[in-house]
């Protein structure tokens, strides 16, 4: 099930961000990533508490980085947490560390 209320809502305060951005005149020189986390069992499979089962809410969590020069993309393959530092470091232009967990999204 789709939570509509929290989505209009959380699009909506990033809205609001990227708004602030714009007013500052900061917004074409920011990269905007945002990340998620799977959720608590709350009785949907029987299940109370902080498992992680291969659900989809809880392997379907979203990953968005946002940028003017950053062509839209989606990624069907499966990216971790970890994926983000690299991420990040290549879109502004930083070399990683060779010990870095994590590839480039």
């Amino acid at each position: 099930m789709v939570d509509v209320v929290g989505l209009n809502l959380t699009d909506e305060e990033i809205g609001r961000i990227v708004d602030a951005l714009d007013r500052l005149g900061l917004k074409d020189d920011t990269l905007i990533v945002l990340a998620g986390d799977h959720g608590e069992e709350l009785g949907e499979h029987g299940d109370y508490g902080h498992f992680f089962l291969l659900y989809g809410h809880n392997t379907r969590v979203p990953m968005l980085f946002h940028h003017p020069d950053i062509e839209s993309t989606r990624i069907d393959g499966l990216v971790t947490i970890v994926d983000m530092a690299p991420t990040i470091a290549s879109l502004a232009g930083i070399d990683t560390a060779p010990d870095w967990e994590g590839r480039l999204v």
